[in-house]
């Protein structure tokens, strides 16, 4: 699906004007993942997976910086950490790790889902985010309830594309479990990082449609 470069310095696509090397490398893959899209006159917006066989791979990081690749062509889109048990995505904003997120909302599914949607980047409005919250005890239950199909329901009425941070495969199943609402999923791999048994078992979840419209990114070439 894409290839992403291996870079010195910042790794972080921080304007959606910028015309280097890897924020380019972004534009290319949205690009890609937009052919993958369900082909539908529905108004509603697209859902897209970012997950990995472990952690170390860079995820978090490919899932943020597609983000503001899909902001960049003109697209309203939120960001959202639901990888629970090792959240990442407040990092990327200079918030703290139990700033009220995704966990809250689970947990109170009563609530405004609104209420834990926050400004993304300074530079543009179509960028929004949502945090994973506090790390939770029990976070396979939260996520089988179904208050997290409630959010995503009620968030693609207003978004174009939701980009989600979601858990390693490998370690636990909390990514299975809510592998249903997505559109696409994005499976990344590192060069020289990734065992080739991992790519084994993704293709193997892709075959028995575990993760759903499964496609591979090359990180760190």
């Amino acid at each position: 699906m894409g290839e992403i470069p291996r870079l010195k310095g910042d790794k972080k696509f921080n304007d959606v004007n910028e015309r280097f090397f890897l924020a380019e490398s972004f534009r290319i893959l949205a690009t890609n993942v937009n052919y993958m899209l369900p082909k539908t006159k529905s108004s509603l917006g697209n859902v897209v997976y970012v997950t990995s066989g472990k952690m170390g791979e860079g995820k978090s990081l490919i899932a943020y910086n597609l983000s503001v690749a899909f902001t960049s062509i003109n697209k309203k889109v939120l960001l959202v950490g639901a990888d629970l048990r090792s959240p990442e995505i407040h990092n990327y904003f200079s918030m703290g790790i139990n700033t009220k997120g995704l966990t809250d909302y689970l947990q109170h599914p009563d609530s405004n889902w609104q209420d834990i949607i926050y400004p993304g980047l300074e530079n543009s409005k179509m960028h929004h985010i949502c945090l994973s919250g506090s790390i939770p005890p029990n976070a396979p239950q939260l996520l089988s309830i179904g208050a997290f199909e409630n959010f995503i329901v009620q968030a693609k009425s207003f978004y174009d594309i939701i980009i989600v941070d979601t858990a390693p495969t490998m370690p636990v199943t909390d990514t299975l479990l809510i592998a249903d609402y997505a559109d696409v999923t994005l499976f990344v791999t590192r060069a020289g990082v990734t065992d080739k048994a991992v790519l084994q078992e993704a293709n193997e979840l892709n075959r028995r449609d575990k993760l759903k419209n499964m496609a591979f990114v090359l990180n760190d070439t």
